[in-house]
């Protein structure tokens, strides 16, 4: 049985605002309470590419840098794995298993693998490899093979995220397991700065960064649509709640107004615990253009008792698929539209939510997921 356990998290992990920062404040106080945990902060080992002219190759970035040549984006990645075993080897002591929470282009399983060649390495993936341009350069596949030769496990968070990896690599990966995310009870209380709502009101709030490839923009289309669909009879007003900032927040702001439905959206920006939002609002929305690996904001709503409307790409037709929601196209306005419309209905909502507060019950609570963690380590 293991006893000496390390982990490998960002120098942000305690602050981030990702999913995979809530995972590592629900999980690293269990590792700590039944092993001897070592919490090891790393700088540059997540940059999936520094590329010789500065900087990683971030999605987020909008528009984006210029994709550097192969050579000088093999030299970004070496340099990269280098500086992050550097920083790692500082680190003497002997550990049974060491935990790296990233699988993929990164190299941090690569240098980890090198600084502590008798441990076990175990790799969390919790993200799609990416669809972007740069995501699909010879030398970052190269790269993401050769990670996933390193770990003695991958612990995929869905299991489409891992046959997502399985038709990228184009190879089985036989050495990994599925758990999926969890997390605890909700805190209920409603924030001060919830808009005024009125009876008729039926809010849908989509919580999410106004990235790319989250989808609110192209989302607009069908919402329009939505809207001029569901009667002039004033007794029930759709409204669109979109809670979180980012590049594309003036577009849609924008867009808003050209389509004609800003008196039916209304933009909060980013907030410390966006979740808090769904205690009011009647529906979560998640119409990302990409793959989604999970999805921890599904957690939020089913946890709630609050149905979702979501993308039909990757983890949340997995995890809807136990109860709590519908899944649509994000590219098909007319069945985003028609799903709108479905949730409209307050029996249809009432079902839907109280579906998907049992599949929360039996499935995602966070201490299901930490037992099922700790059990599968100390088998290792």
């Amino acid at each position: 049985m293991p006893s000496r356990v390390a982990i490998l998290v960002s120098s942000n992990w305690e602050t981030g605002v990702s999913g995979v920062g809530t995972f590592l404040r629900l999980i690293i106080p269990v590792l700590r309470e039944r092993f001897d945990l070592t919490v090891i902060p790393v700088g540059s080992g997540n940059s999936q590419g520094a590329s010789a002219a500065g900087g990683p190759l971030s999605p987020v970035a909008c528009p984006r840098p210029p994709v550097p040549g192969a050579f000088r984006l093999l030299l970004g990645y070496i340099r990269d794995a280098w500086r992050t075993y550097r920083q790692l080897r500082e680190y003497k002591d002997r550990y049974d298993i060491v935990i790296c929470n990233q699988f993929g282009a990164e190299t941090l399983p690569i240098a980890a693998r090198r600084a502590f060649p008798a441990a076990k390495l175990v790799c969390i993936s919790h993200t799609h490899p990416g669809e972007s341009t740069e995501a699909q350069h010879l030398v970052r596949r190269f790269v993401e093979r050769l990670s996933c030769r390193t770990p003695h496990v991958i612990v995929f968070n869905s299991a489409a995220l891992k046959k997502t990896w399985e038709d990228r690599l184009r190879q089985k990966l036989p050495d990994s397991k599925v758990i999926w995310h969890g997390i605890p009870e909700p805190d209920r209380s409603i924030p001060d700065d919830y808009p005024e709502k009125k009876t008729a009101h039926v809010d849908f709030a989509y919580l999410a960064q106004f990235y790319p490839w989250k989808g609110q923009c192209e989302f607009l289309d069908a919402w329009k649509l939505a809207v001029e669909s569901s009667g002039t009879d004033n007794l029930l007003l759709p409204r669109l709640i979109l809670v979180g900032d980012g590049a594309r927040m003036k577009e849609a702001i924008r867009m808003t107004k050209d389509l004609g439905i800003e008196n039916s959206v209304v933009f909060l920006g980013r907030k410390p615990d966006g979740a808090r939002y769904l205690n009011k609002a009647d529906v979560l929305l998640l119409m990302s253009r990409e793959s989604e690996a999970f999805g921890f904001v599904l957690l939020e709503a089913m946890s709630r008792s609050v149905p979702v409307l979501a993308t039909d790409k990757g983890g949340p037709k997995e995890i809807l698929a136990e109860g709590g929601g519908i899944t649509a196209d994000p590219m098909d306005r007319e069945a985003v539209a028609a799903a709108i419309k479905q949730m409209l209905d307050e029996n249809t909502r009432r079902s839907i939510g109280a579906q998907g507060k049992i599949a929360y019950d039996c499935h995602f609570r966070s201490e299901l997921m930490s037992s099922n963690y700790i059990r599968y380590l100390e088998e290792l």
